[in-house]
């Protein structure tokens, strides 16, 4: 019995020490925890800067080949990122785990997007063991990753702790029953603890791959910059961006790569935005790429250098080259805008000065046929008169001209062929004085001879190509040559650069010189009416490639040009073809196929010589002529008067014109016959005089055999409805 006390005693003092080892214990646990709350609180930098983690991230290939350690292995397990990279994850583990971790390993990596979570036994450097435990996804099919990522910490004392504590718990149920509830209780509260922690884990990693698949999707470059401006972080979309290779931007200085011109106006700006919390403005530079080119960017920088888990300059930047395009787009149409407002306000102005010009060549060109018909043929006179009706008829076509600029007059409904145009051209005397005045020019025509046909006006084509031609002679200032081609094309889709060509079938008109070319400057303003740079007095009217331009629109045509300063040019026209026939040739007619018989017709005309000229030619034609100033005092003569032929001027200033004039007519008779002249050009006014049932509508001036020919077809022929 005095053994009782001492043996008491001892285990008094073994309880003792129990107590004072789960307080340690509990201590260690505590100190457990603050580790976690610490680790919870640096998964907020994860997100910046992984290399800077506490815990151990490893990547490994399919076969657990290792692709990737952080630095924090040497301080866990003593080695060197190298010594690992490429060795297998398994030859780190002690040898009875490893078929555990052969088994883990083969299950984890056939799953995907799950984490899984595991513990074991390895080699430390210096030969110890460490337990480590950690968790694990597959991420093997993903092309940013190609890996499975382990995220691993040590928890060599947490294990031993709980071993030992494991120990004590068996030697205190033996000891003392309600002191094992206790630890039992305590057990069971921290396993709740660690599912909590667990939770929390998985709520921050799917949180940060939420934030992470925004970023790696995104089609604007997003970066994160140092103070000094270096890259820390580039978005994937940098690597379709920019054509770099992955990583290529980290640590480099971001004005190693922007345009030269660009750079100062970017530091100010990056200087702006280390100087204030909010957001910059967006600015616009020029970045250049793998391949050497520049592409546009607007970028929008932030300050969140005091940001937790940042720490740095975010800039977005965002490609504009489409957005920049649509503006030079805009630009263009603008400017075509203007050139064609400003064509049609010099076209209107043409268009009245050809009006007052036809009708005073009209005086001219009459007169001079009838005094040809009056002077005998060895008279010295008709030689004169001769001239007087050339000059006229040369008047005429510089008022074609005037015409064509103002795109009024041109009718391109006759069926032609542009080579026969070119080949008619070539034997001309305007082309004769021509080459007079380049001999050391050489002029060559590739015609095709099986060209499609086009609908269109010769006269007007004939002068296109006279134009062309003349100003590519002028061009060469010493020995060269001016090609002139035809062809054919069939475009399926609108070539490159030719987007307003429209899928067919095009009659294509080439002409091209090697002389001096066409100034970027020069090049806005070829087209515009009244500039030239063409030696004076061989330019014929001056207006040279506007009345190309002109012709070209009222085709519905299309033209390229191609010019090299000091390399020479090229004028591609490309008229739409069609399957239609050519007319047979037309033969001059004789003045009896014209003549009248005494039928009646009434001139209205506000132009007096223009009347008497008129009255002279129709009386020497056999016909009985009348004639009236406006169109008030026509519609009073027919209230009184009946007559065959109404001959109507479509502008007579002032009064009515020539188409009300024919409406009030009609209600007067409504089958009287009648034809519409003008010195203007086809207008709407005069179509819907035509469409009420006048025959036709000659321009003036007009010749004798156009106005008898005209004037016997509407005689002969059925009223228009």
């Amino acid at each position: 019995m005095a053994d009782a006390p001492k043996a008491t005693q001892a285990s008094l003092s073994e309880l003792e020490s129990l107590r004072r080892e789960i307080a340690r214990l509990k201590k260690s646990e505590a100190d457990y925890r603050r580790t976690m709350e610490a680790l919870l609180k640096s998964e907020e930098y994860f997100r910046a800067i992984t290399q800077n983690s506490s815990d151990l991230v490893i990547i490994t290939d399919r076969d657990a080949a290792i692709t990737y350690v952080n630095p924090s292995i040497e301080r866990i397990l003593g080695y060197k990122p190298e010594e690992m990279i490429g060795k297998s994850a398994f030859d780190f583990i002690l040898p009875f785990e490893v078929p555990r971790a052969v088994d883990e390993y083969g299950k984890a990596i056939q799953t995907r997007n799950m984490v899984i979570p595991n513990a074991f036994a390895v080699w430390h450097k210096d030969g110890s063991e460490r337990i480590l435990e950690g968790v694990g996804k597959n991420l093997l099919d993903d092309p940013a990753v190609n890996g499975f990522v382990m995220n691993v910490h040590d928890i060599t004392e947490r294990a031993k702790a709980e071993a030992e504590l494991e120990i004590y718990r068996k030697r205190l149920e033996e000891l003392v029953a309600q002191r094992t509830a206790e630890l039992a209780a305590m057990n069971a509260q921290l396993r709740i603890e660690l599912a909590e922690r667990r939770r929390v884990e998985k709520a921050l990693r799917e949180s940060d791959e939420r934030f992470r698949a925004l970023i790696q999707t995104s089609s604007d470059v997003i970066s994160i910059h140092d103070q000094r401006g270096r890259f820390v972080y580039a978005s994937p979309s940098a690597d379709t961006m920019f054509g770099y290779p992955p990583g290529h931007l980290i640590g480099k200085y971001p004005f190693e790569f922007i345009h030269p011109d660009d750079v100062e106006r970017i530091s100010e700006r990056f200087a702006d935005v280390l100087r204030q919390s909010t957001a910059g403005k967006p600015t616009e530079f020029r970045f250049r790429k793998g391949d050497g080119s520049w592409v546009p960017l607007e970028a929008m920088a932030n300050n969140l250098l005091d940001y937790t888990g940042i720490n740095g300059i975010v800039i977005t930047s965002r490609d504009i080259t489409r957005r920049k395009q649509k503006a030079e787009e805009h630009q263009q149409l603008l400017e075509r805008l203007h050139r064609a407002q400003k064509m049609e306000s010099l076209g209107t102005l043409a268009g009245g000065v050809a009006h007052d010009l036809n009708n005073v060549l009209g005086v001219l060109v009459g007169y001079s046929e009838l005094l040809l018909t009056e002077i005998p043929a060895e008279s010295p006179s008709r030689k004169r008169v001769t001239r007087i009706l050339q000059s006229s008829q040369r008047a005429a076509a510089i008022i074609e001209d005037l015409l064509t600029l103002a795109r009024r007059g041109v009718r391109a409904t006759e069926t032609v062929n542009l080579s026969d145009i070119v080949a008619g051209y070539l034997k001309t005397p305007e082309f004769e004085k021509l080459t007079a005045y380049h001999p050391h020019v050489a002029f060559r025509a590739e015609c095709t001879p099986q060209l499609h046909n086009m609908k269109g006006s010769p006269v007007h084509l004939t002068k296109t190509v006279m134009n062309l031609v003349s100003n590519a002679a002028e061009a060469i200032p010493h020995t060269g040559e001016v090609l002139i081609r035809t062809d054919s094309r069939h475009f399926d889709s609108p070539p490159p650069g030719h987007d307003a060509l429209q899928p067919g079938d095009y009659c294509v008109l080439t002409v091209s010189d090697n002389g001096t070319g066409i100034s970027p400057a020069d090049m806005e303003k070829i087209f515009e009416p009244f500039y030239t740079k063409k030696v004076m007095g061989r330019s014929g009217t001056g207006l040279g490639l506007a009345v190309v331009w002109g012709t070209v629109q009222d085709h519905r045509a299309h033209i390229d040009v191609q010019s090299e300063d000091g390399k020479g040019s090229t004028f591609t026209l490309y008229f739409p073809a069609t399957t239609e026939a050519l007319a047979g040739e037309r033969t001059s007619p004789g003045a009896d196929q014209y003549r009248g018989a005494g039928e009646s017709i009434l001139i209205v005309d506000d132009v007096q010589e223009q009347r008497e000229v008129a009255t002279s030619l129709l009386g020497s034609l056999g016909y009985r002529v009348d004639t009236c100033s406006s169109g008030e005092g026509a519609v009073l003569f027919l209230q009184a008067h009946t007559v065959d032929l109404l001959i109507l001027d479509m502008i007579m200033d002032p009064g009515i014109d020539g188409l009300e004039t024919y409406e009030r007519i009609l209600k007067i008779n409504p089958h009287q016959k009648a034809l519409i002249v003008s010195g203007f050009s086809e207008t709407n006014r005069v179509r819907k005089a035509l469409a009420l049932g006048a025959h036709c509508y000659v321009k003036k001036p007009y010749t004798r055999d156009t106005i008898g020919l005209a004037i016997r077809k509407a005689l002969t022929g059925p009223r228009r409805t």
